[in-house]
């Protein structure tokens, strides 16, 4: 009964280390390959001893990618065939990474770098057309005197200076024809003063003037004061010679204001 016991509990154990033994080698078959494992565009991915008919999913380092697929799942014998693009191009080593239904497999993939070495410089091309004009700059500091430029042309003539019309020895100038001490002045020839003025030797009041020494009604005239007809006369009668004196004192006073306002013009 015992040795009956026993042969039973040894087959039960026989049978879960079979099981388990069966586990760990399905486990260790499950694997990816990849074609070509190296590039830039798309690589082909194959899985296989997956469990059978279950949703595939690929992953570009731990990052889930779309993939071309007839079905998106493992066959009834556990194998797939997925494609995928390259998601950068950046060279490098990347991990591709399958897994379906919990189980995993991964590959990794080189990515090669599309630039190649810097070529030769190539010549130059030619001159392009001229472009439209830019915009003005700021002004610039201020350059250098240059050199003294040529003398300019002759200017106008200028007013009439000192000795024109109006100066000192113009016409009208104080020492001109028509000035204070010209021709016509208060002092020249003809001026009150001069020598045919007012005061002068043939004016009025001068020697030979009416009224001089020696005029028709001076001291020495006729109607002078020792004339015939003067006051001290034989024939001058009272009433004239008073009559000629007030004419006289008038003729004198009018001659000196005359005389004074000349002097003050």
């Amino acid at each position: 009964m015992k040795s009956k016991l026993y042969g039973t509990i040894l087959l039960i154990a026989l049978m879960m280390m079979a099981v388990v033994m069966m586990s760990n080698v399905n486990a260790c078959t499950q694997s990816i390959t990849l074609s070509p494992n190296s590039g830039f565009s798309c690589v082909t991915i194959v899985g296989s001893d997956f469990d059978n008919n279950k949703v595939i999913t690929i992953y570009w380092n731990d990052v889930s990618q779309p993939f071309v697929s007839a079905t998106g799942k493992t066959d009834s014998s556990g194998n797939f065939v997925v494609i995928i693009s390259i998601p950068t191009t950046t060279a490098g080593l990347y991990t591709i990474k399958a897994t379906v239904n919990g189980d995993s497999a991964s590959a990794t993939f080189t990515v090669i770098s599309m630039v190649g070495a810097t070529g030769a410089t190539g010549q130059t091309g030619a001159t392009g057309s001229q472009g439209e004009q830019g915009a003005q700059g700021i002004q610039g500091e201020q350059g250098i005197q240059g050199a003294t430029g040529l003398t300019g042309a002759v200017g106008h003539v200028g007013k009439t200076g000192l000795q024109g019309i109006a100066g000192v020895n113009g016409t009208n100038g104080t020492n001109g024809t028509n000035g204070k001490d010209g021709a016509t002045g208060l002092t020249g020839a003809m001026g009150a003063t001069g020598s045919q003025g007012a005061t002068g030797a043939t004016g009025q009041s001068g020697a030979t003037g009416a009224t001089g020494s020696q005029g028709a009604i001076g001291s020495q005239g006729k109607a002078g004061t020792n004339g015939t007809d003067g006051i001290n006369g034989a024939g001058f009668p009272l009433w004239l010679s008073i009559v000629l004196v007030v004419t006289a004192i008038a003729v004198v006073t009018l001659s000196a204001l005359a005389y004074r306002k000349v002097k003050r013009s």
